[in-house]
């Protein structure tokens, strides 16, 4: 079974959210709870890798990409632990601002504790003030709703893009999979 999906992205990093908050409320002894209603509950995309989404349960303002050190495997087989900034600079060669907090994601199932550069992330969703445009709303669902003979067009586009597609068909040996 396949179906589409629209996932709106804003194309501000969060960072640049939390900025707009500090400027909006630089005389506001309660910014950090302004902070934590922006992004608890809410959903980012990674802009590097996978384009992964998370969901945002906590932000650690006592964190940072400096001081959050990982495991890391070398070429050597050694496991290293190294800091945010390596890592992001090594493994998707981006450079990122140490001095920001960070966005954390708990895994439901792990119960493990992801931690999410906000320089890296979108946000996904409408915000508040695009939610309350009516207009706009009307012009995304417009745009966002397909009839039956053009899903089925599209859904026949992504699948003929993942039969050609190089990485996929050595994925479709390796892993011993078809698509059809």
């Amino acid at each position: 079974k396949v179906g589409l999906k629209n996932k709106f992205i804003n194309y501000k990093n969060c960072l640049e959210n939390i900025r707009n908050i500090e400027d909006k409320n630089s005389r506001n002894n309660d910014l950090l709870s302004k902070i934590n209603d922006f992004f608890i509950g809410k959903s980012v995309m990674t802009n590097y890798g996978n384009f992964r989404v998370y969901r945002i349960s906590e932000v650690c303002f006592d964190k940072t990409p400096k001081s959050v050190l990982i495991r890391c495997k070398h070429s050597e087989n050694t496991l290293n632990e190294i800091n945010l900034v390596s890592y992001y600079k090594i493994q998707y060669n981006k450079s990122i601002n140490e001095n920001q907090f960070l966005l954390c994601s708990k895994n439901s199932k792990t119960n493990e504790i992801i931690y999410l550069v906000p320089e890296l992330c979108l946000m996904t969703g409408l915000s508040d003030e695009q939610h309350n445009n009516e207009t706009l709303k009307r012009e995304l669902i417009n745009q966002s709703r397909i009839n039956a003979s053009e899903r089925i067009k599209r859904t026949y586009q992504i699948s003929n893009y993942l039969i050609s597609a190089e990485k996929c068909l050595s994925n479709k040996k390796e892993n011993k999979r078809t698509v059809r």
